[in-house]
């Protein structure tokens, strides 16, 4: 008696556990994908944002200090470096994965005191698939993007 009460119970089969199981591994798989797209895109904004901000640092120290100080940006394959002549010790920045800037005929950037870019240029920028011009035009120190 006891056994035929125990086995009218309510309870949840093994398939059913098995089935929801498998629902929430798929959501939470998911999920993580979607959150390591997001970190990718978010990079690589940063990537750009940072370059922004180190080219009208090197303007602006080279309209303040003048000859003294004439920093410069060297592109390399997978990182950028900005010299200093007083400074001993350039700073790096390496790419995100996926990030790659063309840098066959403009191997650096360099600013005048005035503020003017010394050589007006355009550089290609691929972010993973898609690909950017980023055009340095002359009597501005800043930059802007066109998609291709």
């Amino acid at each position: 008696m006891l056994l035929r009460q125990m086995a009218n119970k309510n309870g949840f089969t093994l398939i059913e556990m098995l089935l929801v199981l498998s629902i929430v591994s798929i959501l939470s798989l998911l999920s993580v994908t979607w959150s390591l797209s997001a970190i990718s895109k978010q990079e690589k904004e940063q990537f750009i944002n940072t370059l922004e901000n180190d080219t009208l640092y090197i303007q602006q120290v080279t309209s303040i200090k003048g000859d003294l100080e004439r920093p410069y940006i060297t592109f390399n394959e997978n990182f950028y470096t900005i010299y200093f002549t007083k400074r001993k010790k350039p700073i790096i920045r390496n790419y995100p994965p996926g990030v790659r800037i063309d840098r066959k005929n403009h191997q650096y950037l360099r600013f005048e005191q005035n503020g003017n870019i010394r050589q007006p240029r355009s550089l290609h920028l691929y972010l993973g698939d898609e690909r950017y011009k980023v055009i340095f035009p002359f009597g501005k120190g800043r930059f802007y993007l066109e998609k291709e």
